[in-house]
């Protein structure tokens, strides 16, 4: 009996003293930061009009293909400028040489591109006959900037026309052969330029005598002189029925009238004509004639 309780008791010590094993999982944290990329401005393309009118403005369209590596959601915003080659794109708007827009369209994003649509709205006198160049400008979201201009640039088309919004000439009740009227404030014409080159102004008497009713001869177109101020009838030039410039006196631009510079206050953009006349003797009634103006030959570079 005895050896029957040890056998027992030595099978719990065994039981008990069996090890029981237990396990773990470990996790490693790892990172890394993505450096910003600036937007790559593709090949800008503006485009014109086909064709240009006196006095009427128009609208001009530049557009890119903007590229950002760290996706198209990073491209925050675009601008553009559209600006004469020779002024650069630097500065404040003008009308003559520079137009700019901070609010050009982002449109069309997919992947790492989107497009920049820009428009700038363009006065008629802006200069002609010579190079402009558009600027297209993409900011991300860190501020960061890329940019492409169009080089070389297109040539916007020169063209000149004249306006003539005053003409009072009336001369009134005249002395055959009496003494000549004076180029004084009450007789003139306006002529404005409504192009965008430099010009000069013509003029022309449209018949060789000013046709007087009832009187059966007229008055010479010869009698007519006109000038760019006022003064007296012997200071003028002679009117005929071939066209002259108005003007080669230096102390007015020699002749030509400047292309509307907005920009700089006071800058000529027309040219201001006085007339004067003497009636000759042996004509009676009214005298009429037309004078025709006409924008010059050859104007100068701008």
């Amino acid at each position: 009996m005895g050896l029957a309780a040890s056998l027992v008791l030595f099978v719990f010590i065994v039981s008990v003293t069996l090890p029981v094993e237990t396990q773990a999982q470990k996790t490693s944290t790892m990172n890394f930061s993505v450096s910003n990329a600036a937007p790559f401005v593709g090949t800008v393309l503006c485009t014109i009009p086909a064709s240009f009118s006196e006095a009427v403005n128009y609208n001009v369209t530049c557009n890119a293909t903007l590229t950002d590596a760290n996706g198209y959601q990073d491209v925050a915003a675009c601008n553009g400028t559209w600006f004469r080659a020779t002024s650069q794109k630097a500065g404040s708007q003008d009308d003559n040489v520079r137009y700019s827009n901070a609010s050009c369209k982002l449109d069309g994003g997919s992947g790492n591109n989107v497009n920049c649509n820009c428009w700038f709205p363009v006065r008629y006198f802006a200069d002609g006959t010579v190079y402009w160049i558009g600027n297209i400008t993409a900011r991300d979201g860190s501020n960061t900037l890329g940019h492409n201009d169009s080089y070389p640039g297109v040539i916007l088309t020169g063209f000149m026309g004249i306006q003539l919004p005053t003409s009072i000439v009336q001369w009134g009740t005249l002395v055959p052969g009496g003494t000549a009227t004076t180029f004084n404030s009450a007789n003139f014409t306006v002529a404005n330029n409504t192009g965008n080159e430099n010009q000069s102004i013509q003029v022309q008497g449209a018949a060789a005598t000013m046709t007087c009713t009832p009187s059966p001869t007229g008055n010479p177109v010869g009698n007519i002189k006109y000038w760019t101020a006022m003064g007296a009838y012997t200071s003028g030039t002679v009117l005929t029925v071939s066209y002259a410039q108005l003007d080669l006196s230096s102390s007015n631009n020699n002749g030509w009238i400047k292309n509307r510079q907005m920009a700089t206050p006071g800058t000529i953009e027309n040219r201001t004509a006085f007339w004067a006349v003497q009636a000759a003797s042996g004509i009676n009634g009214t005298c009429v004639i037309t004078v025709n103006q006409n924008v010059g030959v050859g104007t100068p570079a701008i």
